[in-house]
């Protein structure tokens, strides 16, 4: 099979159509081209993170991305290192405002917790608790999140027996726990 590597792509060098454009504006390309703009930067500094050497075995936990002010939060554990500050770097040139958010528990503290927490499904104290998902990486809660059900009725409220066995997790792990109701989540 041959290809003509001058050949333009299908519709290059036509006028888009009215339903094209009505489609491209439903699926939020049309006119937000600045604010996608914004979040390819946000992207590209996301890019160059991942890409760190040594990121792993840094303070770095994740970034919280505002593409509106075009700016990050960088959720941190520790103390600043030659990775945040070239981060900040990369983010100063590509345009992106920076800001630092001290966090008391580190990427791999909150993973062993979530992979402990497997390891408890089903028995202890998740005896009468069935573990739908983990949520380890959070913007608003520096811990895990638990969700699920209770396997059996539970005396009072749900909320009190959420808050009961989050406080029981978190003296187990000794990382903060939060409990919610929640459907098992399932990809279609």
């Amino acid at each position: 099979m041959t290809y003509d590597e001058t050949a333009e792509p299908v519709g290059a060098g036509r006028a888009a159509t009215s339903a094209s454009d009505e489609a491209a504006r439903l699926i939020g390309w049309k006119g937000n081209e600045e604010l996608w703009r914004r979040q390819n930067l946000l992207g590209e500094l996301n890019d160059f993170i991942a890409g760190l050497p040594g990121i792993d075995g840094s303070g770095y936990i994740q970034s919280v991305n505002d593409p509106d002010r075009m700016a990050t939060t960088l959720q941190w554990h520790g103390a600043a290192d030659p990775i945040q500050q070239a981060i900040k770097d990369e983010a100063r040139r590509l345009g992106i405002t920076v800001a630092v958010e001290q966090r008391r528990y580190g990427r791999s503290d909150l993973e062993r917790a979530a992979d402990a927490l497997v390891g408890l499904s089903g028995s202890g104290l998740l005896t009468n608790f069935s573990i739908n998902y983990i949520a380890v990486l959070t913007s608003d809660f520096d811990g895990v999140i638990v969700v699920g059900e209770h396997i059996h009725p539970i005396t009072g409220s749900r909320a009190a027996a959420d808050s009961a066995l989050a406080e029981a997790l978190t003296s187990e792990l000794g990382i903060p726990v939060a409990v919610e109701a929640g459907a098992k989540f399932e990809m279609l």
